[in-house]
């Protein structure tokens, strides 16, 4: 038990001290604990359970969630179930309507005033669309497209390295995320030119995953290196070639020409 009296101090980033006071007992019956040298006491526990508002068979048997409330799991206003008047259709939130979405993302009235629209291969779940703005996820992203997502009920569960669309009271980002401790994501661009930011998981209202997009954009792929040298190779052989036809010409005006064993010799013309 003493192990997760410590990691759960550690989880809420408090001292010995702040956590001591917390359960009415001293900072040095608190290293005790901690320390194993210690057993707590019946009403340590009870203390425990009521200041952190903590499960008890956690806190006495390590399983099962830590806290009796667990309130930053899930996305806050990701819709669980479609609304049928949208199935198999996918609202598309555009840049008009990102102001509006913000204040309104639960009300199913004002998801109905969205286009929608139905796009082969995702019937089978929570969708979204989104315009992407900026360059800050080029080349992964271009301004202007439309990405397709899937609802994230639970953001815990997120893989590192994932395009998501994350819905703030600040606005609406596209970012490659990964997990931090204490409860935050690493928000990351693909353009290195955007820094890194984190963002608390309390401070999210909605996450969706990018599954797709649509893009008007057809860049030429980059050629491999080896490519490159080889095409670079062939243009400057192109390029000796037309200056050896140029000397012969040149040669040849000047009254000389080689014959097939590379000996000078007259030519007809100078005869």
């Amino acid at each position: 038990m003493e192990e997760r009296i410590l990691s759960l101090r550690k989880l809420l980033d408090l001292s010995q001290k702040e956590f001591a006071s917390k359960i009415f007992i001293t900072q040095a019956a608190l290293s005790q604990i901690e320390s194993g040298k210690t057993n707590l006491s019946t009403s340590t526990v009870y203390n425990l359970i009521e200041a952190f508002e903590l499960r008890s068979d956690w806190l006495l048997f390590g399983t099962g969630e830590i806290f009796a409330h667990q309130t930053i799991e899930t996305a806050k206003g990701t819709p669980l179930k479609p609304q049928k008047i949208y199935d198999q259709l996918i609202p598309f939130v555009n840049k008009d309507a990102e102001a509006g979405y913000l204040d309104n993302f639960e009300d199913s009235e004002f998801i109905k005033t969205l286009g929608a629209y139905r796009i082969p291969g995702y019937d089978d779940g929570i969708f979204r669309m989104f315009n992407v703005s900026g360059d800050s996820m080029i080349p992964s992203l271009y301004e202007n497209e439309i990405v397709i997502t899937q609802a994230v009920d639970d953001i815990t569960n997120l893989q590192n390295n994932r395009l998501c669309v994350i819905i703030t009271q600040d606005g609406i980002v596209v970012k490659r995320i990964f997990q931090e401790e204490k409860h935050t994501m690493l928000l990351k661009s693909d353009n290195p030119k955007y820094k890194s930011y984190k963002l608390a998981y309390n401070d999210i209202i909605e996450v969706w995953e990018i599954k797709g997009k649509i893009s008007s954009e057809f860049l030429n792929e980059a050629l491999p290196a080896q490519d490159h040298e080889e095409n670079s190779m062939a243009k400057r052989l192109t390029e000796l070639e037309k200056t050896v036809r140029q000397l012969k010409s040149a040669i040849h005006l000047d009254g000389h020409a080689m014959d097939g064993n590379g000996m000078e010799s007259k030519s007809k013309s100078a005869k």
